[in-house]
């Protein structure tokens, strides 16, 4: 049990970012490795999240193993929903 809920918050987490560096925009693809960097996943550990978000259908990944993912519609509502994560007025993607 454990261990499915710390493969469901990497997953979260994982989302939560691509959703802040996007911006929240609607298909826009970014390296998995680079957001999984981000929130401090090695690659095994962001390889199980991935496919965890994708299995929930909050990303779409590219790839096998995913090496690009996209956050789906239900993903940007997921990450929307958490509590304390703001839109920042002017704040700007990465690209």
């Amino acid at each position: 049990m454990a261990r499915a809920s710390r493969v469901e918050n990497r997953a979260r987490a994982l989302c939560i970012e691509l959703a802040r560096v996007t911006d929240s925009r609607p298909m826009q693809y970014r390296m998995a490795q680079t957001i999984a960097k981000a929130v401090g996943q090695d690659e095994a550990a962001a390889d199980a999240a991935i496919a965890h978000a994708i299995e929930k259908r909050w990303l779409i990944g590219e790839g096998k193993p995913p090496y690009s993912i996209c956050l789906t519609n239900d993903g940007r509502a997921m990450a929307a929903s958490v509590p304390g994560r703001k839109r920042q007025p002017g704040s700007s993607a990465e690209r």
